[in-house]
């Protein structure tokens, strides 16, 4: 079908000069007077964006023989409704319809919110385990990280008490050190006396031994004169013998044969050969 053809098939009906609706022809129909109550019902309910009731509304032709051409014109009534609040009537169903579709929408608004709240509190649920589930943890590590800053405090706290104990050690080792030192220095002084003395010794020692030097050539001297003290000394010795011996003869009775006696001082002459 073309433009006009369409055209042709749709029928404009007017009811106010500001309201009117269109209408598909139908074949059978001949006059304006032929087209069903329902049908013009159901085009006039297309002219809204939202159904109402509208059983009580009757279209009427203003000239029922007319034939079905581009446009027609029909009264609009109700039943047991004056004509001039036939208007107020559909703006009242109108208004139903509307308060019915907008509480059709709250609910369906309300059950989505209702739907996405649980959702939501389902996802809060999970987001507040978790994060008792991290706090906790968190919780746990805060309470190792402090014991372990506790043992660090007492590490640090006996670290400066050793190093305290330390700087006294070495301030004392210092003092030691300083009398070490005027004790090192004193004992130099007293060795280089000692040295000194040694030295001195030294001198004297080689003046004794160059004194003695002399008198070592006396020393043969004296230990022949002691040779000789000792064989004198044997002498008389030898001669207090020959004289005692002769004594006891001399009172003996008899005389016996005295040729082994001999003079002793013989004797200590061959010695002395």
């Amino acid at each position: 079908y073309n433009a006009a053809a369409m055209a042709e098939d749709i029928l404009q009906v007017l009811v106010t000069p500001k309201l009117s609706f269109n209408l598909a022809l139908q074949d059978e129909w001949r006059t304006q007077a032929d087209i069903p109550q329902q049908v013009l019902r159901t085009a006039f309910l297309r002219r809204f964006p939202l159904d109402f009731n509208a059983e009580n509304l009757n279209f009427q032709p203003a000239a029922p023989t007319a034939g079905l051409g581009g446009r027609a014109v029909f009264k609009i009534s109700a039943q047991n409704v004056d004509d001039d609040r036939v208007l107020l009537l559909i703006l009242s169903e109108l208004e139903k319809s509307f308060k019915v579709r907008l509480r059709e929408s709250i609910e369906a608004a309300k059950s989505e919110i209702l739907s996405c709240s649980m959702s939501f509190q389902e996802v809060v649920d999970e987001m507040r385990k978790k994060q008792d589930k991290q706090t906790s943890g968190l919780i746990d590590e805060i309470r190792s990280l402090k014991d372990h800053l506790q043992t660090t405090q007492k590490r640090l706290f006996l670290l400066e008490q050793e190093k305290e104990q330390m700087r006294k050690s070495m301030a004392a080792i210092e003092g030691q050190n300083t009398l070490l030192r005027g004790e090192v220095q004193e004992q130099r002084r007293q060795n280089g006396e000692a040295m000194q003395q040694m030295r001195a010794m030294e001198g004297v020692l080689h003046d004794v031994i160059g004194s003695k030097g002399s008198h070592n050539h006396s020393q043969p001297i004296i230990q022949q004169l002691q040779e000789q003290n000792l064989a004198l000394e044997a002498r008389i010795t030898a001669i207090g013998e020959w004289i005692r011996t002769g004594t006891e003869l001399v009172k003996a009775p008899s005389y016996p044969d005295l040729s082994h006696l001999r003079d002793p001082s013989q004797d200590s002459g061959r010695r002395r050969r």
